[in-house]
């Protein structure tokens, strides 16, 4: 299962980037609560990006396999 997650590394990153984004907000805004209204706008800046560029690999993804010439 963790194969077929992984398989392409433009979706996976961009999953990543889009936990981490969500995380990290939240996180700072605990952390440092007088800038917790910037770290909510970057997070959904970061977070929207991320998307956006995850459905963009996700139509480029093939589900075909490469054929290897045997010689």
């Amino acid at each position: 299962m963790l194969k077929n997650l992984l398989a392409n590394k433009h979706t996976s990153g961009a999953a990543i980037a889009y936990i981490a984004s969500a995380l990290v907000s939240q996180l700072g805004a605990v952390w440092f609560p007088g800038h917790k209204e910037q770290f909510e706008a970057t997070g959904k800046i970061i977070e929207s990006a991320a998307v956006g560029y995850g459905l963009l690999a996700a139509g480029d993804a093939s589900t075909q396999k490469q054929k290897t010439d045997v010689l």
